[in-house]
């Protein structure tokens, strides 16, 4: 009750018929997709990415269906949601409340399957010596379901143009962080070391030395 549910408003949600219209040929867009020819896999993947990349492509008349499909569900969720009484609230209304949501989640999860193979081709790019593909790859999820969850389907433009801007975006923050935080930790540790006593016997250090240099040294050995 006390936490809206978020969607990417349109004026077409709040006129006559709208539910009729957008929700009314639900099964339009799985029909279209059964239609078609599936598409190939890429042949450079192992067995457990090309799984991620098993649903079809989406054209951009499905897109738009279907990110117009998701937010008017989320509009139409939230409306139910300000509506119910805390006090006694309305069991029909909150099934009702729950399908929409569910059925929310379920054409979000259509898009981010169709957009893996973006995702994967992006993050490709960035991996280092320090960034394997695996965690690159599950930040760049992350970065694609927030991006779903922002776009704006009626501004004219593919979702893949937003997305990748937005995965691309995260992966280079995420190499540039770790570098200044290399950068800090390597002076962290060149510092201390300058100022430790020069004295042969070890017993001159301090306990908060010794214990500031267990740390770094436990951290050199991550790295």
């Amino acid at each position: 009750m006390n936490r809206e549910i978020d969607f990417i408003a349109n004026p077409e949600f709040t006129r006559r018929g709208a539910e009729r219209r957008i929700l009314g040929n639900g099964s339009s867009e799985a029909e279209r997709q059964a239609s078609r020819p599936k598409t190939s896999m890429p042949r450079d993947l192992p067995a457990h990415l090309a799984r991620l990349c098993e649903a079809q492509l989406l054209t951009a008349e499905e897109e738009r269906d279907l990110f117009r499909r998701m937010n008017f569900l989320k509009y139409r969720a939230n409306v139910l949601r300000s509506r119910l009484n805390p006090a006694r609230p309305n069991e029909e209304k909150l099934t009702e409340l729950q399908e929409k949501v569910e059925e929310a989640s379920r054409v979000r999860d259509r898009i981010i399957q169709a957009n893996m193979r973006l995702v994967i081709s992006i993050v490709k790019k960035f991996v280092t010596p320090k960034h394997s593909f695996d965690e690159l790859l599950s930040d760049g999820i992350v970065s694609l379901m927030h991006a779903v969850d922002k776009f704006d389907y009626d501004k004219g433009f593919r979702f893949s143009t937003y997305a990748y801007r937005a995965i691309a975006r995260n992966a280079y923050r995420t190499i540039t962080d770790q570098h200044k935080e290399d950068s800090r930790f390597d002076a962290s540790v060149s510092d201390d070391l300058m100022n430790l006593p020069e004295e042969e016997h070890t017993s001159s250090l301090g306990e908060q030395e010794w214990i500031r240099m267990r740390g770094h040294l436990a951290t050199m050995m991550q790295h």
